[in-house]
């Protein structure tokens, strides 16, 4: 009788975007899921980690997990959890900025001010 494959997916938030990595049995460790969420968040070139570092933290229901529990023994297909990356995610809206316009616009007005125009 054919075994049934078990492909756990879970879904790892990572700042505004959600990422669905496919675990396979999950023997694979928490570090391992969150560094392939960071990869990942960079969907052009999958090097996410270059700008946000590497996992310091996941998170499910607010609460901090062991990134060296594996995959299959602390969560289920479907699960969702938020990966806290070493370093700030880079994003305009931080800075109450949402386009590169507003953002020379006002760099623009800042150099201004400094220099007394």
């Amino acid at each position: 009788m054919p075994s049934a494959k078990t492909n756990i997916k879970i879904h790892c938030h990572v700042g505004d975007k959600t990422i669905i990595v496919s675990c396979g049995s999950g023997k694979q460790r928490l570090r391992w899921l969150g560094n392939v969420a960071l990869s990942r968040w960079d969907d052009e070139s999958f090097q996410g980690w270059r700008s946000l570092g590497v996992p310091s933290k996941i998170l499910r229901d607010g609460n901090e997990m062991d990134l060296g529990s594996s995959v299959k023994d602390v969560l289920e297909d479907g699960m969702e959890i938020h990966v806290v990356p070493s370093m700030t995610i880079p994003t305009y809206e931080r800075a109450g900025l949402n386009t590169v316009d507003q953002i020379d616009c006002e760099g623009d007005a800042a150099i201004g001010a400094a220099e007394g125009v």
